[in-house]
């Protein structure tokens, strides 16, 4: 269950500071990986064997891809997040690499590339110059032919206007990819943090 006093950020939907996230990370905890989200994996996802869950968190959705075969690399910029990300691969008995980088900054060195890089929850957290920084990075990890699958919240309780809209759609409607699918929804429903949200979703391909 998530921590009420840290989280919503009580600073309301500024940029937190990694030791904030750290403080976050040492006594709170998301639930489970959101259902439908695994369920847009599982239909576009075929014959994958790399991955990158970036802004991993405690890694709910690392594991689940390692569950599924992937060698997977958890990214994230707070050593403990990946302490428990390691620890909750470790207690499902599924391997996770862990890498701890900050891809709100401005330059991330892409040396490896994945077949697929999943991210949720994390462009809400972000700057608007951050943002743009992370979408950069998410783009240049995905291998040609491989997907990026992108789970963002526009509004969190009552937080106002976070990820604005169209914009990540945006990002992906040109020539190197091509949209498998997108989603913005346009009414607030309890999520499995158990609190209100109004998610986007988008599966893109990279053209080879």
């Amino acid at each position: 269950m998530r921590n009420i006093r840290l989280w919503p950020p009580p600073e309301g939907s500024g940029t937190q500071t990694r030791a904030w996230w750290e403080s976050f990370w040492e006594s709170s905890n998301f639930g489970p990986p959101s259902p439908g989200l695994l369920e847009l994996y599982d239909r576009f996802v075929d014959g994958a064997s790399t991955a990158a869950d970036v802004g991993c968190g405690n890694g709910r959705y690392a594991v689940e891809l390692a569950l599924r075969g992937l060698t997977v690399t958890a990214v994230d910029f707070s050593v403990v997040a990946l302490e428990r990300a390691r620890a909750n691969a470790a207690t499902a008995a599924v391997k996770v690499n862990t890498r701890c980088l900050d891809v709100a900054a401005d330059s991330v060195v892409a040396d490896v590339l994945f077949d697929v890089v999943l991210s949720s929850g994390l462009l809400e957290e972000l700057s608007p110059s951050g943002r743009a920084n992370a979408l950069r990075h998410i783009s240049t990890w995905t291998r040609p032919g491989g997907l990026t699958v992108l789970r963002y919240c526009l509004d969190i309780d009552g937080r106002g206007p976070l990820v604005p809209r169209g914009i990540v759609r945006a990002y992906y409607d040109n020539a190197d990819w091509e949209i498998l699918f997108a989603e913005e929804r346009t009414q607030a429903k309890v999520s499995h943090g158990g609190f209100m949200a109004c998610t986007g979703t988008l599966v893109a391909r990279r053209r080879v």
